[in-house]
């Protein structure tokens, strides 16, 4: 299921642009916040909120309209999904994961973490030098998801209200308990583990979430 929602494979132009080195942090997104263009993040077991430590960690528990007005007050736009894939897998070399070919580590990326997110840029950097895009948190990015053209007719993967989220986060772990979790947050199908670290990976999401974060691009 999960490599027919990455199909076909297809073609894509993609004009230059910049991106984010790391996730928006808690820092970043309360100055937001202050300045009256983003709306609070949510305040459940997991959110990341500012004076609890956790202020150069991802900003979580945000839904997607939040983290867009957060990119445009800082100038910028969330990415496209053909941006941040290009970005993660390094354009042209098409990597299977941000730092190449090997299966993730504990020393990859934040992944396997039954604490929580990681400080942003606590891991090596993947492709262009970016860091943290597989793992840590899944990353709203500007497109509604829908299946890419060609791919066949499978209700459940017809478009809708839901956007795309990339990355994998640092719930994805091959443990049984946290393979329950994750059952819940995808609504009945159980993700986890090193393969939705992939920079082809892709899934879908309508709400706020500890797992889910974002960062900006901007164009050129």
């Amino acid at each position: 299921m999960e490599r027919a929602n990455e199909g076909p494979p297809h073609s894509v132009s993609v004009s230059s642009f910049c991106m984010d080195r790391t996730e928006v942090t808690v820092r970043d997104y309360t100055a937001c916040v202050k300045a009256g263009r983003c709306g609070a993040s949510d305040i459940q077991f997991g959110c990341n909120t500012p004076g609890t430590g956790k202020d150069d960690h991802p900003q979580n528990c945000v839904i997607s309209t939040d983290a867009r007005k957060f990119c445009e007050w800082r100038g910028g736009l969330l990415p496209t999904e053909q941006q941040w894939e290009y970005a993660a897998r390094g354009g042209a070399e098409q990597r299977t994961y941000p730092w190449g070919e090997s299966a993730p580590t504990p020393n990859s990326a934040c992944w396997e973490n039954q604490s929580g997110t990681c400080r942003v840029g606590s891991f090596p950097a993947g492709a262009f030098g970016l860091q943290d895009m597989a793992g840590n948190v899944w990353e709203w990015v500007a497109d509604v998801y829908a299946p890419y053209p060609g791919a066949p007719s499978n209700p459940d993967r017809r478009p809708g209200s839901d956007v795309v989220v990339r990355g994998g986060a640092w719930g994805s772990t091959t443990t049984e308990i946290y393979k329950v979790q994750w059952s819940t947050y995808v609504n009945g199908g159980v993700i986890g583990g090193p393969r939705t670290l992939r920079g082809a990976y892709r899934f879908k999401s309508s709400g706020r979430s500890k797992y889910t974060g974002f960062r900006c691009a901007s164009s050129i």
